[in-house]
This record gives C-alpha cells, structure tokens and sequence, in this order.
C-alpha cells in the first residue's frame, strides 16, 4: 500500500508541473511584452514632446524675427487713411461714417484694412476683410467691396535715435469678388511708395502710387493718388492732418481705346 502510494504522488508532480505552466504561461508571456510596450509609448511620448518643442521654437523665432524687424524703424502711430509704410504684426479693423446724399449716411465697415503679418525682416503680407457698405435709412441695399491684398518691402529705415524715416515699397491689388454696386468688377493694382520722416513728437508720412485696373479702363481709369498725413503725438493724445489727391490719369469713353 505505501508503494502505490509513493508512486501515485510522483505521477501526480509532473501533471502538476505541466497544468501549472499551461494556466500561467499567458501571464508570463504578457509579462514579458509589457517592458517593451512601455519602451514603445515612452518613445511615442518623448517623439510627441519633442514635436512640441519645435512648433514653439518655430513661432518663438517668428515672434523674435518680428520684434526685430520692428525694432529697425520709427515708432510711429499709423494714420487713419494714409497707408503706413512701417511693418507690423496686427488685426485692424476701421469704421467709416460720413454724410450722403437725400439726408443719408454711409458706413463703411472695415476700410480695406485686415491682417497684417511680418512675414520677414523686410517683408509683410496684408490679406485684408472686404469692406461693407451700407447706406441708411433710405438707400440702396448694402453690398461687399473686393477683396483687398497687399505686400509692403521695406527699402530702408532707421529708428528715432539714428534718423527717424522710413521708406518702404507697395504692391497692393484688389480681387474683384465685390458685388456689382460696390465692386469694381475687375482686378485693380495697385504699386505706391510709401516714405516719412520724423523730427520728434512730430512726422509726416506719405504715399504716392497709382492704381492700373485690369480690365474696363473706359470705365475705371487710371489714377495717381498722394496721401500726407501729418500725426502729432502729445503723451496719451495724438492729432492729424490729412491730404488726399486722386486725379484722373486716363480715361476714355470707348472701349477700344488704347494709351
């Protein structure tokens, strides 16, 4: 009796053993896969962070490059309706209210201004909001303008301890996706010079340029057009004077005309 005993409990070990290492072989082999996957994730992580990284050194070194350029030029307040030839990183966003004709008002919403973004040392592109105008109470429907564009390079400046002028060059243009009462209806360009001096709290600043459409010069012309605006800064309080000259260069009445 006690030999087939003794024997039973030796057959009975290596049954043991064999189930003992079917139940717990998946464990140990998911034990064995966790160090790796967290190798894995650590590695996805650390490629995450470091992706970061370099969008923030990126937009950190725009933001430098842009402080820098702006460094390099006159502290000056741009005019309400001459173009600036200084560079600039901003949103703006102008309101026109002026008399009309029978008792009317026009309002003019956003002035072909938009956002300005320094693009590089010397360089800025504007991609401007189409103006809206309306005339109230009893006008015609209010309508779009086109859609205004623009890129400034800055020829030379100095800031106000060094010179304090500026002289910068302008392409603008304007995509005709107006509506037929306030749009041009063709592509107009715009190239203008853009230049100012400054003496102090006190500078004036100019543009002269011309517009050339694209298209319909029988209807639209082409002008030559000089702004001045003289701003004057005394501590939290600025005044300017503005001119404005937009003769006719040519004009025809016939569409075959040629210049």
């Amino acid at each position: 009796m006690e030999r087939r005993i003794i024997l039973r409990s030796t057959q009975m070990i290596p049954i043991s053993a064999f189930a003992a290492i079917i139940l717990l072989g998946p464990y140990a082999r998911a034990d064995d896969r966790r160090p790796e996957s967290t190798e894995a994730q650590s590695a996805n992580m650390d490629s995450q962070q470091e992706q970061g990284t370099k969008k923030r050194n990126l937009f950190r070194s725009w933001l430098d490059m842009a402080e820098e350029a702006q460094a390099t030029q006159p502290d000056w307040l741009s005019p309400l309706a001459t173009t600036s030839g200084r560079l600039k990183n901003e949103f703006r966003y102008d309101l026109w209210d002026q008399p009309s004709v029978a008792g009317n008002r026009t309002y003019q919403l956003g002035g072909n201004k938009g956002l300005e973004l320094i693009i590089s040392p010397r360089m800025q592109l504007l991609v401007g909001v189409p103006t809206y105008t309306l005339q109230s109470p009893s006008g015609p429907p209010g309508g779009f303008g086109d859609l205004p564009l623009m890129l400034k390079f800055r020829i030379a400046s100095a800031q106000q301890s060094e010179g304090n002028y500026l002289l910068t060059f302008l392409l603008a243009a304007t995509a005709a996706t107006g509506s037929h009462r306030y749009g041009t209806g063709d592509s107009v360009f715009s190239p203008a010079l853009a230049f100012g001096k400054g003496w102090g709290r006190f500078d004036a600043q100019s543009t002269f340029g011309a517009n050339l459409p694209a298209g319909d010069t029988a209807k639209l012309g082409r002008q030559l057009q000089w702004n001045t605006a003289f701003p004057n800064t005394r501590g939290r309080i600025w005044t300017y004077t503005s001119w404005q000259e937009s003769p006719v260069l040519l004009r025809c009445r016939h569409a075959d005309c040629h210049y």
